[in-house]
C-alpha cells in the first residue's frame, strides 16, 4: 500500500488532480488502519499519513485536516522510543502543523506548543538536527520537490486546489523523495 501511495502522490505532483491525493490518503489510512501497534513501520506511515495530509492541507486550508495531522502526529510520537533518530522529524512535522493552526485560528497555545516542539528538536542531547541545519546544508530535496518548477511542465494551473508553493516535479525522484520524508 506505501507503493500505491507514493505512485499516487508521484501522479499528483505530475498532473495536479486531487483525486490523487485524495486516493493516496485514503490508501494511506488503510496501510495505518492494517497495520498492528507494536508493528515498527507504522510509526513510518502515520509520518506518511501527515505529510499527504500536510500537502492537502496546502491546497485546502480545512481545519480538520489540520487537527487529523496533529493526532497523527502525535499517535506517531507515542510510537516512537526518546533517542530514536526519527523522533526529531516527527517533533518538527507536529510544530508545523500546530503554527498553521495557530495561523489559521490566532492560538498562542499552538504557537506555543509548537516552538517547545523545535527547541526538544534543537536542545535534544544539546547538539541541534541535521533537520534543523537545512540553511547550511542547502535545501533537501523534499524542499525542492513544493518550491521549483519543474523543467518539463509549465506551471499554468488555475483553481482553489492549487498550492502557491507547489511545484509539480516529475521523475525518479518523487518516490524517493516521498520515502524520505515528504
Amino acid at each position: 500500500m506505501n507503493n500505491l501511495t507514493i505512485s499516487l502522490i508521484a501522479r499528483f505532483l505530475r498532473m495536479g488532480s486531487m483525486s490523487d491525493l485524495d486516493c493516496a490518503l485514503a490508501t494511506m489510512e488503510k496501510a495505518v488502519s492494517v497495520t498492528r501497534a507494536e508493528r515498527p513501520n507504522l510509526a513510518m506511515y502515520l509520518s506518511n499519513l501527515s505529510n499527504i495530509l500536510l500537502g492537502r492541507v496546502s491546497r485546502t486550508g480545512l481545519i480538520d485536516d489540520i487537527n487529523r495531522d496533529i493526532a497523527v502526529n502525535e499517535k506517531a510520537m507515542t510510537l516512537i522510543p526518546t533517542g530514536h533518530p526519527n523522533l526529531p522529524g516527527i517533533q518538527t512535522n507536529l510544530a508545523t502543523v500546530l503554527c498553521n493552526r495557530s495561523q489559521l485560528t490566532g492560538s498562542i497555545d499552538d504557537l506555543n506548543r509548537a516552538i517547545m516542539m523545535n527547541q526538544l528538536v534543537v536542545h535534544r542531547d544539546g547538539q541541534p538536527r541535521s533537520r534543523l541545519n537545512r540553511d547550511r546544508q542547502g535545501p533537501t530535496e523534499t524542499d525542492r520537490l513544493w518550491t521549483e518548477p519543474n523543467r518539463d511542465q509549465q506551471l499554468v494551473r488555475s483553481g482553489p486546489s492549487r498550492s502557491r508553493t507547489a511545484a509539480y516535479k516529475t521523475g525518479p525522484n518523487v518516490a524517493k523523495s516521498f520515502r524520505a520524508g515528504w
